[in-house]
């Protein structure tokens, strides 16, 4: 919803969204600590409505790191999965600083490569 003093909140909220179904598609959906919390269960279900063009089955961000390493649901994780093999496999292996404005973001990269690059790193 956008203020009433600016119109740019909603600019605002919109391009975060975007932001997120971009990085992974379950970033839109609602942390498991606001299942109770009517209203933005409501608000979440209608955008998430909208962003996959049906009611998915849950709007409940998993926390399954099976799921989130999903790389046909998030097209830049299986991306970034092709370079890091690839950096992985030079002699010697290269090292690799990602960056993200998104702590969310993060703690999908960082669950995901603890199995595949034990050896990984997360600084916040």
């Amino acid at each position: 919803q956008p203020c009433e003093k600016c119109p740019q909140c909603y600019t605002f909220s919109v391009m975060s969204k975007l932001s997120k179904i971009a990085n992974h598609p379950e970033l839109i959906k609602l942390d498991a600590k606001y299942r109770d919390d009517e209203d933005k269960v409501a608000d979440c279900k209608k955008f998430c409505t909208l962003a996959h063009g049906s009611e998915p089955a849950s709007i409940i961000r998993t926390t399954r790191w099976k799921d989130l390493r999903d790389e046909t649901q998030a097209g830049k994780l299986g991306a970034l999965h092709g370079l890091l093999d690839r950096f992985d496999r030079e002699s010697p292996p290269a090292k690799v600083l990602i960056f993200s404005a998104s702590t969310q973001t993060l703690d999908i990269l960082e669950g995901t490569f603890k199995t595949v690059y034990p050896n990984s790193v997360r600084i916040d």
